[in-house]
């Protein structure tokens, strides 16, 4: 394995196997592969460097999707629709090259416009919480999974097993929805959590307003539910869903403690979590620490809250040798 300048073998090795992993997942992934994935991304430099791709891809999709990604000589595209293992190989060149050289259009391809998925996990014993690239963030119950696509027009999220909670950024020009086993939920700026259940979907809503909807298709005239806070609603696979019931307190105290902050200088929020876990967080200046942020995390997620602040501030995100997250 060739290692660019100023990357260490460990790191290129996590690079290339992250790009390899995206590639698999984005082709469709079987439950043995997403919990091999899922113990793959248990090391934390492999976490960090697959979530960095992630947001990458989410960026160069929506960019290629806008007048001016479209105005780009894409000739070379036509890869997209060769065999799956060539567009599995190449999913993972391309994404080897827009890690390691930042580049974005200029690779001169562009993802499929129809749908650029991208697949997250958490681990069985623990809560798990990403930002997506709109600012948006899905916190993971233990050993669920979902897929992320989104385009210029509209941001299509699934989710394959478990429970999520999903806490939606404003976005009037493109519709949020989260699918899961026949019906849909749509939101607009709003939490709300989906959980797969034995044989139906439960959707509890906590701030703003979502409609849960049957699928048209099997479901052919069902009529959908709104819910506001403090209700849920259930369905089953091609039935329509209930009507909106109080959320048992329980169903919403899931991702377990959480810090909230109003407007609380970074450098505080930082200590509280510093008080809290192993993995330690540090901050590159006094002037970052000045910085304000205001929001709701989990606790135990040091990880998560600092990925959370970087796509905030617009800051850079390094693991330390000592294992410790530090933002610049």
């Amino acid at each position: 394995m060739t290692v660019p300048a100023g990357e260490d073998q460990a790191t290129a090795r996590a690079r290339q196997e992250a790009a390899d992993w995206f590639a698999r997942l984005r082709a469709g992934a079987s439950e043995a592969e997403l919990a091999a994935f899922a113990a793959w991304r248990a090391d934390a430099l492999n976490s960090e460097t697959y979530d960095r791709l992630a947001r990458q891809w989410e960026q160069f999709s929506f960019l290629a999707n806008t007048s001016l990604g479209r105005g780009r000589d894409l000739s070379r595209a036509s890869v997209w629709h060769r065999q799956p293992i060539v567009r599995v190989a190449a999913v993972a060149a391309l994404l080897v090259l827009i890690v390691g050289s930042g580049l974005l259009l200029r690779v001169g391809m562009q993802p499929d416009p129809a749908a650029a998925p991208v697949a997250y996990a958490s681990n069985a014993d623990a809560v798990r919480t990403v930002t997506l690239a709109d600012g948006s963030r899905v916190t993971l119950d233990r050993g669920s999974a979902v897929r992320v696509a989104y385009s210029a027009s509209q941001r299509q999220l699934e989710l394959l097993k478990g429970r999520a909670r999903f806490d939606v950024a404003h976005d009037s020009a493109r519709p949020f929805a989260v699918r899961a086993d026949g019906g849909t939920v749509i939101a607009h700026g709003t939490i709300f959590d989906v959980a797969l259940r034995p044989g139906l979907v439960r959707v509890v809503l906590l701030r703003g307003s979502v409609e849960v909807r049957p699928d048209p298709v099997i479901a052919r005239g069902a009529p959908g539910r709104m819910l506001v806070p403090g209700q849920a609603s259930v369905y089953a696979p091609g039935k329509a869903p209930s009507p909106p019931v109080a959320a048992d307190p329980a169903d919403t105290a899931w991702p377990g403690a959480m810090l909230s902050f109003e407007a609380t200088p970074l450098r505080e929020a930082v200590a509280g979590f510093n008080r809290r876990n192993a993995v330690k967080l540090a901050l590159g200046s006094d002037r970052i620490g000045n910085l304000r942020i205001t929001g709701a995390f989990a606790a135990d997620d040091p990880a998560g809250f600092a990925e959370a602040a970087a796509a905030m501030f617009q800051l850079d995100l390094r693991r330390q040798p000592d294992a410790s997250l530090a933002l610049h």
